[in-house]
Formats: structure tokens, sequence, C-alpha cells
């Protein structure tokens, strides 16, 4: 397994670990932290199960501790995520304001895992939120690591609320789309809440709440994504697709987003079908760290 530099956070570091690791006594935990062009992009956990009899469950009683120590970087652009690797099987999990954990599915999680796995090339098998067959494909050279997800299918179904038009995606994350901008008197966290039909993750894409059409703002659980989330940027470019009007708005510029740093832009992955039908997109390169283990889990 390839690890870099310490970076767990100092409250963490040495602190003897008493959690639940399954059925396994050789389980580790670490921090990790992914970065585009060097800047700080995802942080979380990542448990690695030793066994495959290992369960990828977390029990009730452990993830609001887990979820908590997931929090701890809050400098990241998007943080709480708790990743767990048994063998090629990879679920990964969101903390919210809480510390409570919900499945999602996160590219940058995945790369830590694929950076932790150590194989220059492979495959592992996603554990999503809808329990469908997800395979990220996957090359790495030192840091860098690269992604195609093979996905059964992604459901665009459009619907208005509040006289906006909005779109809801299933396949993935769960994202509501809602273009116009947001209703005067509705905050983002209120959208998302009344648009996710009782799924905790439901994930928000705003369109409209700027002057240029092709510029969007994310949101999830824990407010407002300081970047553009993979899954988001995969769904939007299905989306596309499935939408003439989204395809107008990007025509062809990618999308923009706002960070602590500035206004970026970013392309859509490119998105095309296997022979096995399934769908075929290319997730953007980052790059991946995990620190050493705090140390062995205990069950």
């Amino acid at each position: 397994m390839n690890t870099e530099k310490d970076f767990t956070p100092d409250r963490q570091r040495d602190e003897p670990l008493s959690i639940w690791a399954g059925n396994s006594p050789t389980s580790t935990l670490h921090f990790f932290e992914t970065r585009v062009n060097g800047l700080l992009r995802t942080t979380g956990l990542l448990l690695i199960h030793r066994s495959v009899r290992a369960s990828d469950e977390i029990p009730t009683g452990q993830a609001k501790l887990l979820g908590r120590m997931a929090q701890q970087r809050p400098d990241a652009t998007a943080h709480g995520k708790v990743a767990i690797l048994r063998g090629r099987r990879l679920s990964v999990y969101q903390a919210g304001p809480d510390g409570g954990l919900v499945r999602a599915l996160c590219g940058n999680a995945t790369a830590a895992a694929i950076h932790a796995h150590g194989s220059a090339s492979g495959q592992l098998e996603l554990v999503g939120p809808e329990n469908v067959g997800i395979t990220a494909e996957f090359h790495r050279s030192g840091d860098s690591v690269s992604q195609v997800w093979r996905i059964p299918d992604i459901i665009v179904t459009e619907f208005e609320w509040n006289r906006r038009r909005c779109a809801h995606m299933s396949g993935l994350n769960r994202y509501v789309l809602v273009f116009d901008g947001l209703p005067d008197g509705i905050d983002a966290e209120t959208c998302r809440r009344q648009l996710s039909a009782g799924h905790a993750n439901t994930k928000l894409a705003v369109f409209g709440d700027d002057a240029a059409p092709n510029h969007v703002s994310f949101f999830n659980a824990t407010g407002r994504h300081g970047a553009a989330p993979m899954t988001g940027l995969a769904s939007l470019a299905v989306a596309a697709e499935a939408l003439p009007h989204l395809a107008a708005c990007i025509d062809g510029r990618g999308i923009t987003y706002q960070t602590a740093s500035g206004r970026e832009i970013c392309r859509l992955p490119d998105v095309s079908r296997g022979k096995d039908g399934r769908l075929r997109i290319g997730m953007p390169d980052v790059d991946a760290f995990v620190a050493p283990p705090m140390s062995e889990v205990l069950q």
C-alpha cells in the first residue's frame, strides 16, 4: 500500500483507537486528501480491511464517531467522506452536519482508495446509495489517478417546482437540477430538502444564480460545495444529452463555478456507451494522498 506524508490532524495522531472493524483484526484507518493542480479538494477517512470477510456496513454506534473524525479538515472544498476498502470493493459514506453517515459515491474518495490499493491499473466495484453495479476502471501513475466509471444507466426525469424547471437524476448520487435560480425566499438547503423525496444525501445543482448561463452552484447536506464534484459533473454530462435547454446553456463551454480562490471553469466529462450497454464516463484526473495509519483498528 502506498502512503505519503502524515497530514493526520494533531488531535488524532497517536490516539489509541478502538472502533469497529468488522471481522478483521488487521484493518487500518487513515486520513486521505486529494488535490488538483496542488489545490486541496477533498478530505476524509479511509478504512482498509485486509479480510474480504469484513463487513462494509457501519454500525450505528460507530457512525457518528467516524463522521466527526472525517470532518476535521474544514480547509478542504469537500470533507466528511468515510471510505471503506475491502479487496476490490469500495463503499463511501458522507457525514452530515450531525456526524451521521449516509451512503454516497465520490470520485475523490475513490481516487484515494485506488492510491492505497497500490495497483497501477485495475478496477474497483463501487457500492452506491442505490446499490446498482458501478465499476471504476483506473490507471495510477505516482499520485495521479485517472478513472472511467461504468454505470448501468442514469435516469433523467423533468418536473416543475415553484415555477422553476427542474430535473431529478438517479443512477449515481441522487441529484436535483434547478434552472433559473432559486425562488425568492427559499435557500439552497430548504430547496434540497423539499426535493429530496426522503433521501438524506440528495445533492443539488442550481443554474441561473449568476449572469453567466453556464454557471452552476453545487450543494449537499453540508452546504455549498467548494468545487465541482466529480459525480455532479458526470450527472450534468448525462443530463446535457437528455435536456436540450441544459445543452444550450453549456454550449460547449463547460461550466463555471465559484471557489474560495476565485471562479473556475471545467469541461464536462465525455460520455459514451460500451458494448455491454453501460454508460462510460471519464472522471477528471486528481492527485490522491493517503496518510500512514493512525493505528490498527480493533474490533
